[in-house]
């Protein structure tokens, strides 16, 4: 475990949360509701630039069913200009000791960037910057469309950033209780602004309503449909052109409306089988994500090569699979040193599998 994650006196999962798209196999991320509207208010404060902020809580590594993290906090960190580098060391170095002085007893579970108008794309330099700044495979990103209103999480995953199929969002019921126990009594006149909270939720709640909506089928993009409402505005402006008393030659002006309509007609064609495409693929990974029938497609042998053979075996790891179990399986009583060059071998970070995975089984004396 990181040294970081060594400061956590105790760690339990919330038990109030709802799931927001699917689960993600081997983790799961839990985002504070209050934090989350906080991250939602600020990523629209400033829409003309890129906003970012440093996430803290706690992490649980290994644990039944993977990795777990609970982000509770976030610290505002400012992003420099162009001439030193938008992220710089200096930046992060200083977050980091606000940090330590004000959640003594959390860890930096990972970052939060917004994105105004750019979609939830990463760019090469948020990768480095992840990669430099958060090497731990279980530190996440946070990225926010504060115009598209779209937001997702993404995760370390065989060297590369991809965003997660869902996560949850917990203590909304607490942040409910906390609310009305905080409000004024009936005989005091409610302050103006909370008049706004029941808009506030309103929102909130249709935001979650999209991010749900996101996960189970990819949006077309706004510039999409930017060119298609163009496209149509231009045609219907030049319909709806008064025409010349005098009899003219047409075919100049009908000849782009025809190529204008097909283009429109190619374009609506391509978003329809883009959309089916897109459905089609979602069936494709539940089918690909569902435990094959009968147990394991790959055959497996109860014992290793013997020693000095070439032969190499292969293992699919299943549900409740280590890899100490593994080796045990087929090399009898194994040691951490054993355990270890497995995953060597397989070029494993850690000793961290996943049911479906596939691993190569040598003989003894062919192990690293």
């Amino acid at each position: 475990m990181p040294a970081e994650a060594q400061q956590q006196i105790s760690f339990e999962e919330p038990p109030d949360f709802f799931e927001v798209g699917s689960e993600e196999p081997g983790l799961r991320i839990y985002l504070r509701y209050d934090l989350f509207r906080a991250l939602d208010e600020y990523a629209v404060r400033d829409t003309s630039r890129e906003l970012a902020a440093l996430l803290v809580g706690q992490v649980q590594e290994g644990g039944q069913g993977g990795n777990c993290i609970v982000v509770e906090d976030a610290i505002e960190i400012g992003v420099a200009d162009e001439r030193e580098g938008r992220f710089s060391p200096r930046v992060w170095q200083h977050a980091r000791r606000v940090a330590r002085t004000r959640y003594a007893n959390k860890v930096i579970v990972g970052w939060y960037h917004t994105h105004p108008g750019t979609g939830l794309d990463l760019s090469q330099e948020e990768r480095e910057v992840h990669k430099s700044f958060f090497p731990e495979a279980w530190q996440v990103m946070y990225v926010v469309d504060p115009v598209s209103r779209d937001r997702n999480f993404y995760r370390s995953q065989d060297n590369r950033l991809s965003g997660v199929r869902g996560f949850r969002i917990f203590g909304k019921e607490a942040a409910a209780l906390k609310e009305r126990e905080s409000a004024p009594p009936p005989s005091q006149p409610a302050a103006p602004a909370r008049a706004e909270e029941p808009l506030r939720e309103r929102y909130l709640e249709r935001s979650l309503e999209k991010i749900m909506r996101g996960q189970r089928r990819p949006p077309v993009r706004p510039v999409d449909l930017l060119i298609i409402g163009l496209l149509v505005a231009n045609l219907l402006a030049t319909l709806l052109r008064s025409a010349p008393v005098a009899k003219v030659d047409l075919s100049p002006v009908t000849g782009p409306l025809v190529k204008v309509a097909q283009q429109v007609s190619t374009i609506s064609k391509r978003l329809e089988k883009l959309e089916k495409h897109l459905v089609d693929l979602q069936v494709l990974d539940e089918q690909i994500n569902q435990p094959t029938p009968g147990g394991s497609a790959t055959p497996e042998a109860g014992q290793a090569p013997a020693e000095g053979s070439k032969e190499i075996r292969e293992h699919l790891v299943k549900e409740g699979d280590t890899l100490s179990l593994i080796a045990e399986k087929y090399y009898g009583p194994s040691g951490s040193s054993l355990v270890g060059a497995l995953a060597k071998y397989n070029k494993l970070r850690g000793n961290e599998i996943f049911p479906g995975d596939t691993l190569k089984i040598p003989a003894k004396d062919r192990l690293p």
